[in-house]
């Protein structure tokens, strides 16, 4: 899954940690989180649908524990809810898939190239639901980009 590796690299950016960094037993919240994430990837990269929805449920919940600040964890939801709405997709869940992409777009991941090219995302992108999604939030990541 190509998105999930470029994803999960701008989170481990985000969190400021190399992806070698969880070899060892996490200890902190952070940590924790940290190695969560790296998990979600390894599951997706593997193509394991429900164990990287279930991983990513997880990590979604340590953001409340990790010590992050706000655009960190802003960051951390954008990549837990846009890659899940990519395994959904993929497992041909396409209103979940929908709602998971919507709830990504909800905490201003606006990539709309990128989202326009994924692959993981062919089979819910022609639908009436991910245009008009795509529309509202292209209008409001104008607003966005502005404050």
């Amino acid at each position: 899954m190509r998105i999930s590796r470029h994803i999960a690299a701008c989170a481990f950016v985000v969190l400021g940690m190399a992806a070698f960094a969880v070899a060892e037993e996490p200890v902190s919240p952070r940590e924790k989180l940290e190695a969560t994430l790296k998990r979600a990837d390894d599951e997706l990269l593997a193509k394991q649908w429900d164990k990287a929805l279930a991983t990513l449920a997880e990590a979604l919940k340590q953001t409340d524990t990790a010590g992050l600040e706000p655009a960190e964890k802003e960051r951390v939801v954008q990549i837990v809810h846009y890659n899940s709405g990519c395994a959904l997709a993929l497992k041909g869940e396409k209103d979940k898939a929908l709602d998971a992409v919507e709830k990504s777009l909800e905490a201003h991941y606006y990539d709309f190239d990128h989202m326009a090219e994924d692959h993981d995302l062919d089979a819910i992108r022609d639908t009436p639901r991910f245009k008009a999604l795509m529309e509202k939030h292209k209008a409001k990541a104008k607003a966005y980009e502005t404050e």
